[in-house]
């Protein structure tokens, strides 16, 4: 399948964009956009391929950044313009399970100026996310990953002007109790990776949770 897609969007500020202590901003307004996606998409019992292209212009982008007083804050950034290419690869190979790769790069710019256009904070251009799961009788194993190339921040936080790329692991497992409860666990950042999205703040370290989920 060959496709295109056109798409128009609107996103309000969120509570904490307008009203978070000593840093909410009630003046926001809401973000506007509209897009542009081309495609191609292959789906079989073994294979499943996809590529596209894609352009996002927004009005009134919500990003954190400083004021004239050098105080942080959500503001509305003027225009912004994302394009990128993702692509997507799945691979069920039956006896050692499905794997899934899916490779993105996304080029977000600062389009206000256009004499001076500046790439956007906090936005990674390239990432990978692949996957593995096999099923069994009764359970069902998998591990997922995701690397990120380097980030652009404010000077203030790392002297080029780029936070390190960074990659985590996570692992899934779950058992069918009986015809209504799925058992399952997740081990988050199985290296205990020390990463962050934004200099500001942490990212979770190593992790897990276990529950049951119902069905009837």
């Amino acid at each position: 399948n060959i496709y295109v897609r056109y798409a128009e969007g609107f996103k309000a500020p969120t509570f904490n964009d307008l009203y978070f202590p000593w840093s909410g901003n009630p003046e926001l307004k809401p973000e506007e956009s509209n897009s542009t996606e081309v495609g191609y998409k292959l789906t079989s019992n073994i294979v499943s391929f996809q590529v596209g292209a894609f352009e996002k212009n927004v009005e009134n982008l919500i990003e954190w950044a400083p004021d004239d007083m050098g105080n942080w804050s959500p503001m509305n950034i003027g225009e912004a313009r994302l394009r990128g290419a993702e692509l997507n690869l799945g691979l069920n190979t039956g006896l050692l399970g499905r794997f899934d790769f899916i490779v993105d790069y996304l080029d977000a710019v600062d389009v206000t100026n256009s004499e001076a256009e500046q790439d956007i904070d906090y936005r990674a251009k390239r990432s990978l996310k692949f996957s593995w799961q096999k099923e069994f009788s009764d359970y069902e194993v998998g591990l997922q990953g995701k690397l990120q190339s380097e980030r652009k921040v404010p000077e203030q936080y790392a002297e080029d002007g780029f936070s390190p790329g960074y990659g985590v692991m996570n692992a899934t497992f779950s058992y069918q109790l009986n015809k209504y409860l799925l058992a399952q666990a997740k081990l988050n950042n199985i290296f205990d990776k020390e990463y962050t999205l934004n200099p500001s703040y942490n990212e979770d370290g190593r992790n897990w949770m276990v529950g049951v989920k119902a069905s009837f």
